[in-house]
């Protein structure tokens, strides 16, 4: 696949803190809330993601019959749109004067998954649908159009048409940008272009684009632009301990800062610790299994990714770090 330009759409997030600051906001346009925490009703953002959760403990998987229910998927679809639709429409009203910009909260470019009805065990009535959808974003590529994202949301509705949970992976973002383009390099047919979100507690500054294949099993992740910041751990036995190495693609050079920590598998009352920042290198000793995290930060960008991996030290080595 060859870029017919060598320009590409990436989003810059919203810091999850501003989404956090108006939690109570969103409860009140979204759910007809007094506040986040409303007795049964509880609204949930992440601090580190931003994501949204919300719940109704008093009515959801609490039915007694499906009277009220949406008759079909199609009529459930339509509902679920519905409200959707609404609640951006209410809280972008709301937020009309607001310095920050959280019209995206739900994305305008959402596409319809399924919807299928939901019972809880052992009852025989529906308790509710649940509608899933997808999100779609433009790539700004001639001849390419949109690309997925790979987020979701998902929304409850119940007996009286109204939501009794929602669910959201999708972060929203505050601009556009046209970044560099990188043609896919991998030697697999067929690759796909798509918008990777971040794992739910992972931190995130940029939706951006990545190039994944059908028939690779592998999961590996090719850069689509400039932003595209993906990094891998290798492990080498030195003898002493294991020397860890980050390892980012090869058309991006830009410079990077480094941040790397575990904890103990095998200990975790030692609790999380940081192991060193600053260095693509790191020897971890200490005999014992870790959970290596290791954080990288485009300095030229500001894109960040996070990456994990499991490292068995055998080494007899009393320090963690050397």
């Amino acid at each position: 696949m060859q870029a017919i330009n060598n320009r590409i759409n990436v989003y810059r997030l919203i810091s999850p803190d501003d989404i956090v600051a108006q939690q109570d906001a969103i409860a009140r346009a979204f759910f007809g809330m007094r506040s986040a925490n409303d007795g049964d009703r509880k609204l949930i953002i992440s601090p580190i993601s931003g994501r949204l959760s919300y719940n109704d403990a008093g009515r959801l998987w609490k039915a007694r019959g499906d009277g009220g229910l949406p008759r079909d998927a199609r009529e459930a679809q339509q509902v679920a749109e519905e409200f959707l639709r609404d609640a951006r429409s209410r809280f972008n009203a709301a937020q009309a004067r607001a310095k920050i910009d959280l019209s995206q909260l739900i994305p305008t470019q959402l596409i319809h998954i399924k919807s299928v009805v939901a019972r809880a065990p052992g009852q025989s009535f529906a308790d509710h649908w649940l509608s899933i959808f997808g999100v779609a974003l433009p790539t700004g590529v001639p001849g390419q159009g949109n690309a997925f994202v790979d987020a979701k949301i998902e929304l409850r509705v119940s007996g009286n048409r109204q939501p009794v949970a929602m669910y959201s992976t999708w972060r929203p973002f505050d601009a556009r940008l046209l970044v560099r383009h990188i043609p896919f390099s991998g030697s697999l047919e067929s690759p796909q272009l798509f918008y990777r979100m971040a794992d739910s507690e992972d931190p995130q500054t940029f939706i951006a684009p990545f190039y994944r294949t059908a028939n690779d099993d592998t999961g590996t992740l090719w850069p689509a632009s400039s932003y595209s910041l993906i990094a891998d751990i290798t492990a080498q036995d030195t003898g002493s301990g294991i020397l860890l190495s980050a390892v980012t693609p090869d058309g991006l050079s830009s410079p990077f800062d480094y941040a790397w920590g575990a904890w103990r598998l095998d200990n975790p009352a030692v609790g999380f610790r940081m192991l060193g920042t600053g260095r693509s290198q790191i020897n971890l000793t200490g005999v014992g299994s870790y959970n290596v995290v290791l954080d990288v930060l485009d300095r030229r960008t500001g894109a960040f990714t996070r990456t994990q991996r499991v490292v068995f030290v055998s080494q007899p080595q009393e320090q963690l770090v050397t």
